[in-house]
Order: structure tokens, then C-alpha cells, then sequence
């Protein structure tokens, strides 16, 4: 059954919302709330941003002066393999004396005997040396040009000894192969 209030008007209880003012002020209330903790969380939002990007900055220098340090080693290192490239350049360049030195003493004929080796004017190979048979001289001449070491191989001298007439003494030059002129 419905109720009747028969207050008068002025002892009525008041109803909470009046003219529904209080209810726009809830409103307006919630929404200015509702702004403050969106502009708050925005706000948290660019704060979290600029750590990281301070972070972000701190870790680029860092990766910046390890790129230096990086760089720096590389040029170390090219620098080094130029050096070592140099070096085993002059190594492969330079003489084997002593396969030279075995591969002259196995091209000897028996008949041959050496008294002296003299390299004159750092490339040609001066052979001295005596003998019984001039034939035992060209054996060794046409060893020497199947060298690999040689680039032209002269008898320059062959003299008997007048004190002992079956002994001679010769001389042999041989020109050494540069580097590069095969």
C-alpha cells in the first residue's frame, strides 16, 4: 500500500537529492577525480620515461667509449698484420744459405776439391777450387745450371799448377737469381 506522508511540507524529511544538484556535484566531483588520477598516471608515465631515457644516454656514452676502445684495437691489430705480413715477406725473400750451401756441396764431382766459397758484391757465388781433369769442371758447371739458385754459371779460370802439372786450379762464378726474375 502506498504510504502518505501528512507532515506538513516543513517537517518533511528532506529527500537527499535536491533539485539533483547534489548528483551534478557528484559528477563534476568524479570527473575532475577521474582527470587528477589520469594526469597523475600520465605524468608517473613521463617520469618512468625520462629515467629510461637517462638510463638510455648513461649506457650510450658507455657503448660509445667501448666503440672507441674497439676501434682503437682494430687499428692495433690491421697495424700488427701489416708488420707481420712485412716480416714474413722478408723471410720468404731472403737466402737459404743452407740449402744452397748442400745443394752446391751434392753437384760436386768426385775429382773436385773446393778451397774457397766467396759471395762478391751480394749476388754472384765466386768458386774456387782444384782439380785433375778439366771434365770434372764442366760436370760441376752443368750441375749448377740445373740449380734453381742460379741464373748464369761461368768458368772464368782453369791453370794447371806449374810445381804439380796433374793439378789445376779454377774459378767457377755463378750469378744468384734475384727475387722475382723467373
Amino acid at each position: 500500500m502506498p504510504q502518505v506522508n501528512l507532515l506538513p511540507p516543513e517537517l518533511r524529511p528532506q529527500p537527499l537529492l535536491r533539485d539533483k544538484s547534489l548528483l551534478r556535484w557528484l559528477a563534476v566531483a568524479g570527473a575532475a577525480a577521474l582527470i587528477f588520477l589520469g594526469a597523475l598516471s600520465w605524468f608517473a608515465y613521463l617520469h618512468g620515461l625520462e629515467r629510461e631515457l637517462v638510463r638510455l644516454k648513461n649506457e650510450r656514452r658507455s657503448l660509445q667509449q667501448e666503440l672507441q676502445q674497439v676501434k682503437q684495437l682494430e687499428k692495433t691489430i690491421a697495424a700488427k698484420q701489416q708488420e707481420l705480413e712485412q716480416l714474413q715477406q722478408v723471410v720468404d725473400s731472403r737466402m737459404r744459405w743452407g740449402e744452397l750451401l748442400e745443394q752446391v756441396s751434392d753437384s760436386m764431382p768426385r775429382q773436385v776439391w773446393l778451397e774457397s766459397l766467396v759471395l762478391d758484391g751480394g749476388s754472384m757465388l765466386v768458386i774456387r777450387g782444384k782439380t785433375p781433369s778439366l771434365a770434372a769442371v764442366g760436370v760441376l758447371i752443368n750441375r749448377l745450371k740445373e740449380l734453381a739458385f742460379f741464373d748464369v754459371v761461368v768458368l772464368n779460370r782453369f791453370e794447371y799448377l806449374p810445381e804439380q802439372p796433374e793439378i789445376a786450379e779454377f774459378q767457377v762464378t755463378a750469378q744468384l737469381l734475384v727475387e722475382g726474375s723467373d
